[in-house]
C-alpha cells in the first residue's frame, strides 16, 4: 500500500518517509523532497494508527466512563430521564476526559514528542494564525446560510460550558482541544493516509473530523420520538446538524491543508486561533459584537 525505499548502505527496504534507515541508522537520501514532506511530521505507521484510534475512540470511552462515575457519585436528584447533573459536574465530565486523553496521546508519542513540537521552530509554521483567520472567515460566510436553521448541538454545548467556566474552558477548548485533535486527526490519520494520497487524506480526515462534531443525540432520539411532537423535534435536530456539518467539513479540510504545508505547529495554531475566537465571543460578547458581529447571528 505504501511506498518503500532501499537503504544505500545496508540495502534493506524501509518506509520512504523515515529520516534514516531503521536498521543501520544511515540518513535517508531518498526521502521525498517536496515542501509538504519537509513540513509534515511523520511517525511510524503503527504509532499513527494508535494515536488516531486512541484519540477518536478514547475520548468517547473516557467521557462515558467519567460521566458514569459522576452520575453514580452525584448527590443531585435525577430528573425523570435519570440523567440530570449539575453544571459543575457537566464541566468536569468534559475537562477530565480531555486532560486524560492529552496525557495518553503524549505518552504514546513518547520520544517522538521532540520531533513533533520542534515544528514550532520553523517560522513558516506561524502562518497558521493566518490560516486560522481564513477558517474563521469561511465560517462567517457559511454562517450567513446555516444560522437561519439554528445552532448545532456541539456549538450549544460549548457555549454552555464557556458560560459556566470561562477560565476552565479556555484551558480545554483553546489549548487541549486543538492539541488532542491535531495529534489525532492530522499527525495520526492524515499523515497515515498521506503516504498513499493527499486527496484521499484530505477527504477522509475532513469527513471524520466533521462527524465527531455531529450531535449524536439527534439520532438517538429517533428510537423513541415520543409521538408526533417528538418526531418533529427529531427532524428539526437532524436538519440543524446536517446544515452545520459542512462548516466542520470546511474547517477540517483547511486544517488538513494547513498541516500539509505548514506542519503540525501550523495546523495547531490555526485550530487554536479558531477556537479562541469561538471562546472569546461568549466570554466578551460586547467586544465581539463589534469585532465579529456575524458570529453572533
Amino acid at each position: 500500500m505504501f511506498k518503500k525505499t532501499k537503504c544505500n548502505n545496508c540495502y534493506k527496504e524501509f518506509d520512504e518517509v523515515e529520516d534514516q534507515c531503521p536498521y543501520c541508522k544511515t540518513a535517508n537520501s531518498n526521502k521525498p523532497k517536496g515542501w509538504s514532506f519537509k513540513m509534515m511530521t511523520f511517525v511510524g505507521k503503527g504509532k499513527q494508527l494508535a494515536i488516531f484510534f486512541v484519540g477518536w475512540l478514547g475520548l468517547q470511552f473516557l467521557a462515558t466512563f467519567v460521566s458514569l462515575i459522576i452520575v453514580l457519585t452525584s448527590s443531585t436528584p435525577l430528573d425523570p430521564s435519570g440523567t440530570t447533573i449539575t453544571s459543575l459536574e457537566n464541566f468536569l465530565a468534559q475537562i477530565i476526559p480531555y486532560t486524560l486523553l492529552t496525557a495518553i496521546l503524549l505518552w504514546i508519542l513518547g520520544k517522538e514528542n521532540k520531533k513533533v513540537f520542534s515544528s514550532f521552530k520553523n517560522p513558516f509554521s506561524y502562518l497558521g494564525f493566518v490560516a486560522g483567520g481564513v477558517i474563521i472567515g469561511l465560517g462567517i460566510l457559511y454562517g450567513l446560510f446555516s444560522s437561519q436553521f439554528g445552532t448545532g448541538g456541539n456549538e450549544s454545548a460549548v457555549r454552555d460550558l464557556i458560560t459556566f467556566s470561562p477560565a476552565g474552558t479556555f484551558f480545554m477548548i483553546v489549548l487541549m482541544g486543538p492539541i488532542c485533535e491535531e495529534i489525532t486527526y492530522r499527525l495520526g490519520l492524515y499523515s497515515f493516509l498521506r503516504r498513499k494520497s493527499m486527496l484521499l487524506a484530505v477527504l477522509i480526515t475532513s469527513l471524520i473530523f466533521a462527524l465527531i462534531h455531529f450531535d449524536i443525540n439527534a439520532i438517538i432520539y429517533l428510537v423513541d420520538p415520543a409521538g408526533e411532537a417528538g418526531m418533529e423535534l427529531f427532524k428539526n435536530a437532524i436538519i440543524i446538524e446536517l446544515v452545520n456539518l459542512p462548516n466542520y467539513l470546511i474547517a477540517g479540510a483547511c486544517l488538513s491543508l494547513t498541516y500539509e504545508y505548514l506542519g503540525f505547529a501550523g495546523s495547531f495554531l490555526a485550530h487554536l486561533t479558531n477556537n479562541f475566537v469561538a471562546w472569546i465571543q461568549y466570554v466578551v460578547p460586547s467586544a465581539t459584537a463589534v469585532l465579529f458581529p456575524l458570529f453572533l447571528k
